[in-house]
């Protein structure tokens, strides 16, 4: 027996699920959440997805207030817990009167994070995987009688397009073209994910943009480039933290570039996100050697208790560190 049929197997000895994934949600851990807890609701299951915070309005299309709670008071004496794109437990966005530790019931892990720490009782991890909701298109195909309506399409869609930046980041590959046009022929609406992600930019946000790259910072004959994000800036065009994660994609489509960095304050430090253009450079590795982790390609890491000077000084050391060669391209 497989994983995904093991794990079809137990998620079947259940009625009644939670879904959580991981703090300041992107576009696959919004939409595979939204994902499952359609695909549960409506094969039979009850499932919610708790979201303490309202995801960004770039996924509102796949937004359903039904499938929905902040709290756990809205949705009691569930049976299981599906974790969904969360390295960690330490990342999960829980309700804020519950930790890991007390939930007490049936854990469900699926992810595609190479540095899952298979926090759960049950794990699906497939670190091959393009994205989490590819690992579920791939997990609820298999599930026999259950069917996958075009809404859960769009959702895991949108999960997919999110995560491989439109089918353009290095991990596009053909499985995951395969996973697209099985959602498609199940009623998947691209052009309204296509929109909703890349085409509908509001006018704050891109005058927000715009100051931002006249404040990008670079190094190292152009090959690392950096911006600092004060809150100061992001108050000033009303735009929130959670909704400028394609900044960093912005810095990434730099000629000559290798690594990008993006550096936001935090309460008790800073907050970091990290590209890389080449596997020859993987910012995995600086993440954690700064206590964060993720892809090879993608990553990010929380310092506590340093300052935004701090911070450069550090990333630029580390990301010398393993492009020593300097070489022309």
């Amino acid at each position: 027996m497989d994983e995904y049929a093991k794990l079809s197997g137990k998620i079947g000895e259940f009625r009644k699920f939670l879904i959580v994934t991981h703090v300041n949600p992107d576009g696959d851990a919004v939409g595979s959440s939204l994902a499952a807890a359609g695909f549960l609701s409506q094969n039979g299951f009850s499932a919610k997805v708790c979201l303490p915070e309202p995801p960004p309005k770039r996924y509102s299309i796949i937004s359903d207030g039904k499938l929905i709670v902040k709290t756990l008071g809205e949705f009691p004496y569930f049976e299981a817990v599906l974790c969904l794109d969360s390295g960690s437990e330490a990342r999960l966005a829980l309700p804020a009167n519950l930790s890991f530790s007390q939930i007490g019931v049936c854990t469900f892990n699926i992810d595609h994070h190479p540095d899952n720490t298979r926090f759960a009782k049950e794990n699906l991890l497939v670190p091959t995987a393009s994205a989490t909701a590819q690992i579920l298109c791939s997990l609820f195909s298999q599930m026999k009688g259950f069917k996958i309506s075009p809404q859960v399409a769009t959702a895991l869609y949108l999960g997919i397009a999110s995560d491989s930046g439109g089918f353009r980041f290095d991990n596009t590959d053909a499985k995951l073209f395969a996973c697209a046009s099985t959602l498609l022929e199940l009623g998947a609406d691209a052009k309204k994910v296509s929109d909703s992600l890349f085409f509908s930019v509001p006018l704050n946000y891109m005058k927000f943009e715009a100051e931002m790259i006249s404040m990008i910072r670079s190094d190292l004959d152009g090959r690392f480039a950096w911006a600092l994000v004060p809150d100061e800036i992001l108050w000033k065009h009303g735009v929130a933290r959670k909704d400028v994660e394609t900044l960093i994609d912005t810095i990434k489509s730099l000629d000559g570039l290798k690594i990008a960095a993006l550096i936001f304050k935090a309460p008790d430090g800073v907050k970091i996100s990290l590209r890389s253009k080449d596997p020859r450079y993987p910012v995995a590795d600086i993440a954690r050697s700064l206590g964060g982790g993720g892809h090879e390609l993608a990553a990010g890491a929380h310092i506590v208790g340093i300052s935004f000077d701090e911070a450069q000084k550090i990333l630029l050391e580390k990301v010398k560190a393993i492009m020593p060669e300097l070489e022309k391209t």
